[in-house]
């Protein structure tokens, strides 16, 4: 095929233009996705959410009941300086972490407590010049009441120093060592004692304890924040000490209640249980001893015996001729 030189030039002209386009397209499009990676990486976001809901800006994370513990996690999209607070019902900010955080998500927990309500956890982030922040609600709501099927009828005889009363747990108190438990207690009813209904008062006891003429009373374990309980101690102002008698207990109001007999924790079948253990023990130790005695007491007979054949050659008391 024969073509005259200007048109052969101008053909060779055009496709050279057009590979020169289309291979441009790809490095600009090449630049655009780079530059729209750099523009993601650079976006900052945080984000407050529980196992009950809570992702997205500014969501609740459900209803939670005194006592319960909240498990939150909170996600940052780049290494940022954070700010993390707990706003109360009433309004009252506090300060729960600062400082520096990388990238990524973390697992916090929140004990629930009083007062019941609408709660807030609130988390801010810094990032150069950028700032972002999320805010998570929860309701915290109180336990149910315990409705006692039963009517307790206490012994009021007693020195006007004792109390026993039920009431309310509104805060609890943790000591790592020595065996002591605390509470304050929001008193609803007294059956014996000073009339200290609709107070709070703070009840402790000392599980472990050397101190002859003050031994502890009875504990239940695992009262927690929001539990009825029933309360026998000695009242000093607006304490009460679980110290100083066997008969002086701190226990759910349930337990007491669900009971075949009132009856206080130390006369109960728990503690029958324990009298009939230690009664076997002493039996064992007695039938040990008196094995041990038979045997000492045997052995002595059979040295006798043995030292009056060797003196004699033969029993005492008989005849040689037998």
């Amino acid at each position: 095929m024969k073509c005259s030189s200007s048109v052969c030039i101008c053909f060779i002209s055009i496709l050279v233009a057009s590979v020169e386009v289309s291979s441009s397209v790809p490095a600009a499009n090449h630049v655009s996705s780079t530059n729209s990676s750099a523009t993601a990486a650079q976006i900052l976001v945080v984000d407050i959410y529980s196992d009950q809901g809570g992702q997205g800006p500014n969501k609740t994370m459900g209803t939670y009941t005194i006592g319960d513990t909240v498990k939150f996690y909170i996600y940052i999209s780049r290494n940022s300086t954070i700010r993390e607070t707990i706003i109360t019902p009433d309004g009252s900010v506090w300060l729960r972490m600062a400082g520096s955080l990388n990238s990524g998500t973390i697992i916090e927990y929140f004990d629930t407590q009083y007062p019941t309500g609408r709660w807030a956890i609130s988390v801010e982030a810094q990032a150069e010049d950028r700032i972002v922040s999320d805010i998570a609600f929860f309701e915290v709501v109180d336990k149910q009441p315990y409705i006692c099927t039963k009517t307790s009828s206490f012994n009021t005889s007693g020195s006007s120093g004792e109390t026993r009363f039920t009431g309310k747990v509104v805060k609890t108190y943790h000591y790592s060592v020595g065996g002591v438990h605390g509470w304050d207690v929001q008193v609803d009813n007294v059956y014996f004692g000073p009339d200290i209904r609709n107070q709070t008062v703070h009840v402790q006891i000392l599980a472990i304890t050397r101190t002859l003429g003050n031994p502890p009373g009875y504990l239940e374990e695992n009262i927690t924040l929001g539990d009825e309980v029933a309360v026998y101690g000695l009242l000093n102002g607006q304490s009460i000490s679980v110290n100083g008698s066997v008969n002086y207990y701190v226990v759910k109001l349930s337990t007491l209640c669900q009971q075949t007999h009132p009856q206080t924790p130390q006369t109960g079948s728990e503690r029958i249980g324990l009298q009939l253990g230690e009664f076997l023990i002493a039996i064992i130790l007695l039938v040990m001893a008196l094995t041990i005695i038979r045997k000492k007491v045997l052995h002595v007979r059979s040295q006798t015996v043995n030292s009056g054949l060797t003196h004699t050659g033969k029993p005492h008391g008989l005849n040689s001729e037998l």
